[in-house]
């Protein structure tokens, strides 16, 4: 099987070219912002690190971000999903509105028995849970909470990932289209339909279906046993068990 690259800084799409420009998509309300990731040695902080966006769960609101951000964005005491008391913050917002601001407190799901190195992630793809689950500490953004959708996924149904590559500098969250093709452990491949043949920095954007339901968090690209091209993301089933 192919090795999938990661999806955060490299150009994790490349496998994904420009298939249509005229179908059309839904409009949808602005749920994703961009990481600023703040150590108390600030040496080792990173500003404008991948997606994220807010979940309402029954009465409760929560951040939520690709994990593997962790890989880029850490201190050398991290060894594992556990901050080790060297984080200062997380600041989410959008791209066009900074002072749009969610401010993250607790990280809710960590881990001690993971690694927060790329090998380790490739190794385990397909039964990698990509999330990150925070606790919100101050919500100064107008960023609509997604849900989570409850039904089946079907065949070639159409999904859309929402928010920035590194290469989207101005302007509100992107709405790129995909659809389903199948599924892999923890992962929904995807098929593009219209997205850019470089979609670094996409990591941790939501992926909806049509009525803007989360169904998975974009993780990365690869290719299948039969060398097939898809878009990873990250299944909202790790999410179902942890609520």
């Amino acid at each position: 099987m192919k090795r999938l690259s990661l999806a955060l800084l490299c150009s994790f799409l490349s496998c994904l070219a420009v298939i249509s420009q005229s179908s059309t998509v839904p409009i949808f309300e602005s749920t994703t912002g961009i990481n600023d990731v703040i150590f108390k040695d600030t040496t080792y902080s990173k500003n404008n690190i991948g997606c994220a966006f807010l979940l309402i769960h029954q009465s409760d609101t929560f951040a939520i971000a690709a994990k593997h951000t962790l890989a880029v964005a850490h201190h050398p005491k991290m060894k594992t999903t556990n901050f080790e008391g060297t984080l200062e913050g997380w600041r989410i917002y959008p791209r066009h509105h900074p002072g749009n601001y969610v401010l993250c407190e607790e990280l809710l799901n960590t881990d001690k028995l993971d690694s927060v190195n790329f090998r380790y992630i490739g190794r385990n793809w397909y039964s990698y849970n990509d999330y990150l689950i925070f606790k919100i500490k101050e919500n100064q953004s107008d960023l609509n909470p997604l849900r989570i959708r409850t039904t089946p996924i079907r065949k070639g149904e159409k999904l859309y990932a929402l928010g920035w590559t590194y290469w989207d500098v101005e302007g509100s969250q992107r709405i790129y289209e995909f659809s389903y093709e199948k599924t892999r452990g923890t992962m929904l491949l995807l098929n593009c339909i219209n997205a850019p043949a470089n979609g670094g920095g996409l990591s941790g954007s939501p992926v909806v279906d049509e009525n803007g339901n989360l169904v998975a968090i974009v993780s990365g690209a690869g290719a299948d046993e039969n060398r097939d091209d898809y878009l990873s993301v990250c299944s909202v089933e790790y999410l179902n068990g942890f609520f």
